[in-house]
């Protein structure tokens, strides 16, 4: 072996060392190597020592414009082998590999090793092709290869203070290990903390090496360990390896197997088979006087049941897993377990469900509940399975999309929707938002996909949510609760509700006493009237009459409604008619002009003997009715062609008042 004892230290200072100068050359190549050999040749080293403790060569080396830099170059020794560059250290800015340490070690070299000869540099198209083809170097592959050592600590029976047994958590630990020298594995002085020594090391393969520290680094994302930003540094001999909360654990198991980085068990008990496929599953069997019981077990991929020791994560998503026969009464650390990846992860309380040990009992009385109750929630946290086919689990129909109309008095309309399902002989409602903790027998997707193909024009009656999603949305956003009065009712009523009641997967529900909502347009007659005013002959009081159906409908709805615009007028018991028509909207303008010309337009509304043309205008809108003997006399002479031209003279005549207002 390699060792102080051939490394000579002269009065001089002089030593000399048997190294593979390889080593140096792949470590620090190219311009600092061929600048480093100048140095040693122009005996720029001042003082070299030994440190058998480090194994390192360190001294002082003189640089450009007489600088000095302290500098350090480190080896490895083997039995039998020269030694072996590792990396070296220096004061100078590079700090790293520099042409002082490619100095220092060549100052040292012992006569029959290799001279510090300039390297002959490559033609610059191969250096071009080396850059290309191996950008980041050669892995380095080692000769001793590494593992990780798993086991089981903790578990029922562990003693604690004051001598007392105490079930303590089981938990799965993890150390790194090499091969020993009488067989099994070690762990030695290896320690996650320090894998960044193994990486200098050359007896170790640097992509196991790298493996091992994404392994740690998700350790320590787990929040297991304290420190700068969650990750911690020191002396970590074993971390717990069932804390790791990340799936990427998985395919990092994946490439670890690749690279041949072993899961051991401890001692000599051989090697761990990577991990299974598996998944949590409640198992519900027969149980007492009729009842149920309900059994967490892990079903791998060969089939076999499995008993969980301690899952992985705290959101399981992996497992430690033993047979039930070894499982049985036996100490934790003696078994051969098995790791297996969850197809999807275990919550906090079925976790601890399993890992209780005890069945969860489920009286005869109770089992309908369970069945149609519980079961819906249970198979969302789990795959719930019976092995020996005493449970049968509940039919689940649905969903359908329920519309509750429920009419009032006065046109007023409560719309509400919501989703129906039937699970066994129990029939289930939930509200039309998201599924919450109790709405395990959901299908979110089917109610997604049913509103999706609901093609009804829901946004003309104001029934979609502020979360519609813009036009064109693929999903709808129904608003859960709508409340429609008037107009919008009658429109609902007759325009939609036919539509949503033959629409597959949907159950409209009505409740309360609609109207009669029909169209009464066709039945529509305006009729116009004169009475003569007591002690007054030129005025006469003007009545106007629109009845639908034949019951009389007020002019003043008729007017206000006009007025705001609307296009149709309801009425209390369900007949609607059109504003939309010429005669009304005449007549109302008419009526407009003829108050203007009042001396009291807020008072009854009267028409003047002058405004014979007025009267004409109006009659041609509907039926006369009666008329005052007065007045029907007086326009019959006004209507004359003689009258017609006295009257035409009026200043006070209907037609010169028109037509001075259309002119203002």
């Amino acid at each position: 072996m390699t060792g102080p004892g051939d490394i000579v230290l002269a009065m001089q200072h002089v030593i000399t060392l048997e190294l593979d100068l390889s080593t140096l050359r792949r470590a620090i190549g190219g311009g600092s190597y061929v600048r480093g050999a100048d140095y040693a040749r122009q005996q720029a080293v001042l003082h070299v020592t030994w440190d058998p403790q480090d194994t390192a060569l360190r001294g002082t080396v003189r640089g450009q414009g007489g600088n000095v830099y302290q500098t350090a170059a480190f080896f490895s020794l083997a039995d039998g082998r020269p030694a072996e560059f590792e990396m070296g250290e220096c004061s100078c800015p590079l700090e790293f590999n520099c042409k002082h340490v490619v100095a220092l070690v060549l100052s040292v070299l012992e006569p029959g090793s290799p001279g510090p000869a300039r390297p002959q540099k490559p033609p610059a198209w191969s250096q071009s092709l080396d850059s290309l083809l191996d950008p980041g170097g050669t892995a380095r592959r080692g000769t001793t290869p590494l593992a990780v050592e798993l086991a089981l600590t903790g578990g029922a029976g562990q003693p604690r203070r004051g001598g007392q047994a105490v079930a303590v958590p089981v938990r799965l630990m993890a150390r790194l290990v090499r091969p020993g020298k009488n067989g099994g594995w070690v762990a030695g002085d290896l320690n996650w903390g320090r894998l960044d020594a193994l990486g200098w090391s050359r007896d170790y393969s640097e992509q196991q090496v790298r493996l091992l520290r994404e392994l740690y680094v998700l350790y320590q994302a787990s929040g297991e360990r304290g420190g700068y930003y969650g990750y911690h540094y020191g002396d970590d001999r074993s971390i717990e390896f069932s804390a790791i909360g990340s799936r990427q654990l998985w395919p990092l198991l994946d490439e670890a197997a690749a690279a041949g980085l072993q899961l051991v068990y401890p001692g000599k008990r051989g090697e761990l088979a990577g991990y299974e496929e598996a998944e949590f599953c409640l198992d519900v069997t027969r149980g007492e006087a009729g009842g149920l019981n309900v059994v967490p077990v892990i079903r791998a991929g060969d089939g076999g049941p499995a008993v969980p020791a301690a899952f992985i994560g705290a959101e399981g998503h992996g497992v430690v897993c033993a047979d039930r026969a070894q499982a049985a009464g036996t100490d934790p650390r003696n078994w051969r377990f098995r790791l297996a990846r969850l197809a999807r992860a275990v919550p906090p309380p079925l976790q601890r469900m399993a890992l209780g040990g005890e069945p969860l009992a489920v009286p005869a009385a109770g089992t309908p509940r369970f069945r149609d109750w519980y079961y819906p929630r249970l198979r969302q946290a789990a795959v719930v399975i019976s092995s020996d086919g005493s449970f049968t689990p509940p039919a689940i129909h649905g969903p359908d999309l329920v519309l509750q109309a429920r009419y009032g008095s006065g046109h007023e309309l409560d719309l509400t929707w919501e989703w129906a399902y039937q699970v066994g002989d129990s029939p289930l409602r939930a509200q039309l938002e998201a599924g919450g903790p109790d709405d395990g027998y959901r299908d979110l997707a089917a109610e997604q996909a049913l509103l999706a193909g609901l093609d009804v024009p829901l946004d003309h009656h104001g029934l979609l949510g502020q979360a519609a999603g813009g036009p064109g949305a693929a999903v709808p956003a129904l608003a859960p609760r709508t409340r429609l009065t008037g107009i919008d009712t009658m429109r609902f009523s007759t325009e939609l509700l036919p539509l949503l009641a033959g629409h597959p997967g949907l159950i409209v529900e009505v409740s309360g006493e609609p109207a009669d909502y029909r169209e009464a347009g066709e039945s529509l007659r305006i009729a116009v009237s004169t009475d003569e005013v007591a002690g007054d002959t030129d005025w006469f009081d003007l009545g106007v009459t629109i009845t639908v159906e034949g019951r009389p409908v007020p002019f003043l709805d008729v007017f206000l409604a006009l007025s705001r615009g609307e296009t149709c007028l309801l009425l209390p018991d369900g007949a609607y008619f059109s504003l939309d028509k010429p005669e009304l909207r005449a007549l109302a303008g008419l009526i407009e002009e003829a108050r203007a010309l009042q001396d009291s337009p807020a008072g009854p509304l009267r028409i003047s003997r002058y405004q014979a043309g007025f009267w004409d205008e109006l009659a041609a809108l509907g039926v006369v009715g009666h008329q005052a003997a007065t007045w029907r006399e007086q326009v019959q002479g006004l209507l004359s062609a003689g009258a017609i031209g006295s009257a035409a003279s009026s200043p006070t005549t209907w037609g010169s008042a028109r037509r001075s207002r259309r002119s203002q």
